[in-house]
């Protein structure tokens, strides 16, 4: 069986053939060199764990939090509850459970080839180099740039006779390093897999991550004239489909309101790709998905979903919709009904 621990011996041969990045990148959570809060990660775990409600009591019992590497430079939100196997690479956290196993690792990247290749090739090659020859992959294989941040994910998945195993890594580039997340889990533990791999790589933070001369509204508005992204979605009263806006655009919506609408646009969208959407109420501080729907979209697209109550007012309280782009990008709004 391959497992994580074997990740760290493939990434020295492949160093060798890749190339330096000179990007300073930054994360979807976390974009100075400070220090997360506690509270910082604990609204970030809450706003990750939405987006897996399947899971949730599983994630619960994890004691999740911040974890650091033996030399304090390199810190990632883990199940701070499982077994951590002591490393004599201090850039290296092992983690195992008795359904899972996971590895953190930072891999230098040769400066020799560094006008080689594009940090995209970079993580394309590494991710595939991953894979064993019982295993194949499960889903398709497709860099993410958005912001300063250049990573991917791959799911693996291996067969050895009656056995089979699911791998999740996801990495990213910060500077000369790729920060890799491995995740080895039995096929009944598949959404935890996905789920650690994600939260671990979304909440890195590391001593690398330095902020550029140039402004992150810069950054972003470049980057995004060239990637795969959604806006951040509108919850309105209304929706103007001939001209593919929102109208009436609030977060405090009255409960006498018949219909709510949430709209996000598609950029450069894959034609084989897929929009889901969910809708959640909390009850007793719980998300409780209330409506799930997806729409297949191409290139630039305007979509909005709906959520209507037919029996009089809409119950008073918080709700959340969440906009996922083939697993790989996903956009969260929260209001509030009022009365």
């Amino acid at each position: 069986m391959v497992t994580v621990k074997r990740v760290v011996a493939w990434s020295v041969v492949f160093i060798s053939i890749v190339t330096n990045s000179l990007y300073a990148l930054s994360i979807k959570a976390y974009t100075t060199t400070e220090k997360p809060s506690i509270q910082d990660d604990k609204n970030f775990i809450s706003d990750m764990i939405s987006s897996y409600p399947e899971i949730i009591s599983l994630v619960d019992s994890m004691g999740l939090g911040r974890m650091e590497s033996s030399d304090k430079k390199l810190s990632l939100i883990l199940p701070r509850d499982w077994k951590r196997i002591e490393s004599k690479t201090p850039n290296v956290i092992s983690l195992i459970d008795k359904s899972a196993e996971l590895t953190v690792s930072k891999i230098e990247i040769s400066s020799e080839n560094m006008d080689r290749y594009s940090p995209e090739n970079i993580l394309t090659i590494f991710a595939m180099s991953l894979i064993g020859k019982s295993g194949h992959t499960y889903d398709k294989l497709r860099v993410i740039k958005s912001g300063k941040r250049v990573m991917t994910s791959i799911h693996i998945v291996e067969e050895n006779n009656s056995n089979i195993a699911e791998h999740y890594y996801t990495m990213q580039i910060i500077k000369n390093h790729i920060y890799l997340i491995g995740v080895s889990v039995n096929p009944a533990y598949e959404q935890l897999g996905k789920f650690l791999s994600e939260l671990a790589i979304y909440s890195l933070w590391t001593e690398e991550m330095i902020p550029t001369s140039v402004s992150q509204e810069v950054y972003d508005e470049e980057y995004n004239k060239l990637v795969t992204s959604i806006s951040d979605p509108q919850i309105s009263l209304n929706i103007d489909s001939d001209d593919e806006k929102a109208i009436d655009i609030t977060d405090s919506i009255p409960s006498s309101t018949k219909r709510i609408y949430a709209s996000t646009t598609t950029y450069r969208a894959f034609s084989d790709d897929t929009l889901s959407i969910r809708w959640y109420r909390y009850i007793d501080n719980r998300l409780v998905l209330i409506k799930k729907e997806s729409r297949d979209v191409v290139g630039s697209e305007f979509v909005y979903s709906y959520l209507e109550y037919s029996r009089g007012d809409f119950p008073i309280g918080r709700y959340r919709v969440v906009f996922d782009l083939d697993g790989m990008i996903s956009k969260v709004k929260n209001f509030e009904i009022v009365e």
